[in-house]
Order: C-alpha cells, then structure tokens, then sequence
C-alpha cells in the first residue's frame, strides 16, 4: 500500500501508536522470533501470541482527494506455535474522500502448520480516477488524462508444498470495471482502445515458486523465485482473451547483524487482447519516483537493488536504485528508453512478532521527478 507525501505526518504518527500497541501485553506481547522455512525440527514457542490486533487511523489531505481518511485492522495470527510456521496476515480497510473518492478492501495470507500450504485472498472495491499517459515506452506528462472507473476485484491463490520450499500455485481472479468518465477529446474518447469503457476478467492462473526466504515481511537471507502464467480467455467470461506471464526473482543476503542486501528482477509479457488497465506497468514499487502505472506497454523489464541498515531502537534506513523499461515486444525491449531512480528511506518497526516495518521513502529520477511514499512493510 502506497501513500504519497501529504499523508505524511500522520501515518508516521500512526505507525508509532502501532509501536506503542505492540508494547502491550494485550495486544499479544512475546518473544521475537524470525517465521523462517528451513528445514528442521519444530519447535514450540510458548511465549509467542497466536494473535497480534494491530488498527491503524490515517488522516491525509491531496489536491486529488481533499480531506482523506484511511481505517486500517490488520490481526496477525499464528495457526502454530513453533520455530518454522509463518504467521498469517489478515486485513480489512476502508478509504473514503472529501471529494466523493472510496475504495474498501480485505485481504489476507494464511500459512498451515508447517507451511505446508498456504491461501492469499483479496476482495476489494475501488471508486476514483486512474491517470492515463498512453501506450508506448516514450510517453510525455503532457498526454496525462483521468480515468473515472468503479473496479470490483476478487483474487484468490492456492499454494501447496511440493517439497522444502518448493511450492505449485493456483489462482482466479475475477474483476469488472465500468468507466463512467473519460477525458472530452482524449486517447479513450475513439473508444479504440480495449478497456476504454470497461473491462471483465476471469482469470486461471498457474505457477511455481521456489521461497526460501527467512520471513515474509523481512527476509535476512533466502531467495524467492516465481514463474506464473495468467489465461484470461471469453470462454472462461472475460470481455477479451489474453495471457499474463510474470518471472520474479529476488535475493537476501545478511551482509552484517544490522546489515541485508536485497536484490530483485522482473519480466513480464502480455500478449492478446489485453485492456489497457492490466497492461505491464513501470512505475510504483517497482520504480518509485514515478506513480504506479506510469509506462505501460505488452513488455516489461525491471530491476532494484536495496541495502538495509539497522539504526537505533525501532529505526533503520535504506538506500535503494531501481531501473526498467517497456516495450512493445520482448526483442524491442533492448532499445527502449530505460527509466532509472533512486532514494533514501527510514523504517520504524511496528511489531517485534515478526519484524514487519512501516516505511517512508523519498526517491527522484534523473529528469527532475521525486516521490516521497509510506507504506507497511517491505516492496520486496
């Protein structure tokens, strides 16, 4: 989850009540410990909480929205009180706007004893504008125009255990959005591009991971690769037929005691009849001095590197560059304009149960752009 620079202040101050929450012994106070996969023998912890409540109020304001007020409930649970079983997230919250803006969401990752299997879900519902720059590796601020959608997605992930953290996933995914505006005279207005009134997906997805990562919210060592392939066909009722392939690999390596590396790249494709919203997109997470979403095209590549450095107490920063590029196919991708940014961020950890930070990144490109975000726990 990403908030931009207005929202500061507050959620910092959110993220410290969350501290001061995690002192206390009612919201499950115990020993830390890392959620690791290795293998070994379990062992049981009985100091541990087997639940962890952690509510989080947010008070913002933006030219875009106004007045914005954010409600956040996440519970960390553990279905296992022992050395190797990763605890589970669950989640609900609720975004509301001075200038009508809403979203609502819930969602989770629940991990089995012995990480045997595990089951990611989200439900959400999402009613404000979506920028629009166009299609293409080369497009300019200038072509900036609004989208207003009402988008109803659901999202659902099976994972089983074929082995030691090796891991085979199946997922659907069904969405909808209606376009209920769009910019008079704009790239959309033709209706030639598909997704420009709306969209439904039903997607199948299959995958397989390798996840050797000591923890799900800050790994200290471990790698993650995954391989995933979405088939979003009218057979299946969605509006066009298209495909989703993704590659993700990411590495941890625990230079120092206070000290990790984190490495990742991605490599996505898109091929079909794919409307324009579900298009691979650079920006975000994945490059973040740029909004989500800020190049979009069939193909995308991208890489960031981040070292991460305890401080005191609570505290740590981060250092981090990130580059990519799309493209209109896999062998343009070479030549197509790379985009590159890099920054600084502070970490407030917010529960010792798990390590999991709140964290505040300012990050700015070589053509001038800047970002300052906030969110909880790692991108990557």
């Amino acid at each position: 989850m990403r908030i931009h620079r207005p929202a500061g202040r507050a959620v910092w101050l959110a993220a410290m009540t969350c501290c001061a929450l995690d002192a206390l012994p009612g919201y499950g106070a115990g020993q830390q410990v890392v959620d690791s996969v290795a293998a070994g023998r379990t062992l049981r912890r009985p100091g541990l909480p087997r639940n962890s409540w952690y509510p989080v109020p947010v008070l913002s304001r933006t030219e875009v929205t106004g007045l914005k007020g954010q409600a956040l409930l996440a519970l960390l649970h553990r279905f296992a009180l022992d050395s190797i079983t990763r605890p589970s997230l669950l989640f609900v919250t609720v975004i509301g706007t001075q200038k009508h803006q809403f979203a609502a969401a819930s969602g989770g990752e629940v991990w089995l004893p012995a990480n045997r299997r595990s089951i990611k879900y989200l439900v959400q519902y999402e009613k404000s504008p979506a920028p629009f720059y166009g299609i293409g590796p080369r497009t300019t601020p200038t072509a900036l125009e609004l989208v207003d959608g009402h988008t109803w997605l659901g999202e659902l992930m099976l994972q089983q255990v074929l082995r030691p953290t090796e891991y085979v996933q199946l997922g659907l995914t069904l969405a909808r959005q209606r376009v209920v505006a769009r910019a008079p005279g704009g790239l959309l207005a033709p209706d030639t591009l598909p997704g420009s009134t709306g969209y439904t997906q039903v997607g199948l997805s299959v995958g397989l991971s390798h996840d050797s990562r000591t923890s799900t919210y800050y790994p200290r060592g471990g790698a993650l690769a995954l391989g995933q392939l979405i088939a979003n066909l009218r057979a299946f009722g969605s509006s066009t037929s298209f495909w989703i392939g993704t590659l993700d690999a990411r590495r941890y390596l625990a230079v120092t005691p206070s000290s990790v590396l984190a490495m990742q790249g991605v490599l996505q494709g898109a091929w079909g009849t794919v409307p324009f919203q579900l298009l691979p997109g650079l920006g975000g997470d994945g490059l973040r001095a740029y909004e989500d979403n800020r190049w979009r095209d069939r193909v995308l590549g991208r890489a960031q590197v981040e070292w991460r450095q305890g401080l005191f107490w609570r505290f740590g920063g981060v250092a981090f560059a990130a580059a990519g590029a799309v493209a209109p196919s896999v062998s343009a991708l070479r030549d197509s304009q790379l985009r590159t940014a890099g920054g600084v961020g502070l970490r407030l950890l917010i529960t010792r149960k798990v390590e999991a930070y709140f964290r505040g990144d300012y990050a700015r490109s070589p053509d001038g752009t800047s970002a300052l975000t906030f969110g909880f726990s790692e991108v990557f």
